[in-house]
């Protein structure tokens, strides 16, 4: 038998649920109403940007500095 590989496209968008604090999500609503920007692109940017973040070298200045 024979074991047949599925390649995955690693653009392709997956589906997460998460709990966040009612303060949180009010948060969220109003950038989208502000932005026009959905909630879940702008979650999707918020944790890109953090892992990105964490990706850099410690005492390495930001893109803030």
């Amino acid at each position: 038998m024979m074991i047949k590989e599925t390649r995955r496209d690693l653009s392709e968008p997956k589906t997460l649920k998460v709990s966040l604090p009612t303060r949180l999500h009010l948060a969220l609503h109003q950038v989208k109403i502000l932005t026009g920007q959905t909630i879940s692109d702008t979650v999707a940017d918020a944790i890109q940007r953090h892992l990105q973040e964490l990706r850099e070298e410690p005492g390495e200045p930001g893109p803030s500095a």
